[in-house]
């Protein structure tokens, strides 16, 4: 009998110290997982390989055209979506949406896509980091005469943009900065003319450089 009972509590004795050993080891996994979360919060920044940025710019213009007393208002829209395959280095798609309006002359609608590279280089600090971008994009424009214009024809604009520039991002929160960026880019149109007796193709090109404003959202 003393056997018997002796050898019960042992048993109870032995289940409780395995199931004592396998808890710590629980625990320290469980610790192990969020160090290691901590630790990767911690040393990624916005230009880190698999942040997603969004961002854009939009301008407004107007133009009072005294010689013959009209006035033009235009808006432009280009919303920027990208994702960094390496640390610092960022893909993106460019996107432009545009309409323009000419009082006695018609509206032009326009809009266009492509790609686009940004290498930023080691920031001054957390909250500035220069960059280099490069941008193509084919745009297309559809002229639309306005009622009182019959002089005037349908044309359509066909646009292809090579753009580079060099500029800084200013984080003014935790993940969102605004941008400057000094640009240089080089244009080819070909305009389609509709007229009563047929179309006509004019060819030209342009350069355009400047300075442009932005802000970007960097999310991670």
């Amino acid at each position: 009998m003393r056997g018997r009972e002796s050898g019960v509590p042992q048993s109870r004795s032995l289940r409780t110290g395995s199931s004592g050993v396998r808890a710590p080891g629980l625990v320290q996994f469980v610790l192990l997982l969020l160090f290691a979360g901590y630790s990767t919060a911690q040393t990624q920044t916005p230009v880190s390989r698999g942040v997603w940025l969004a961002g854009g710019s939009v301008s407004v213009r107007g133009l009072h055209d005294e010689a013959n007393n009209k006035n033009e208002f235009a808006l432009e829209v280009t919303p920027q979506v990208g994702y960094f395959v390496f640390d610092r280095l960022a893909i993106s798609a460019n996107l432009r949406f545009g309409i323009a309006t000419r009082e006695s002359s018609g509206r032009t609608i326009s809009w266009g896509v492509g790609p686009g590279v940004t290498y930023y280089f080691k920031g001054f600090g957390p909250r500035f980091y220069p960059y280099g971008t490069g941008r193509f994009m084919v745009s297309r424009s559809h002229f639309y005469p306005a009622d009182d214009a019959p002089t005037l024809s349908p044309m359509i604009e066909t646009e292809h943009t090579w753009q580079v520039g060099v500029g800084g991002a200013f984080f003014v929160a935790h993940n969102v900065a605004l941008t400057a960026e000094l640009f240089l880019s080089r244009a080819k149109f070909e305009d389609a003319i509709h007229l009563p007796d047929g179309s006509v193709i004019q060819k030209n090109t342009s350069t355009l450089y400047g300075l442009q404003l932005g802000l970007r959202v960097f999310i991670y």
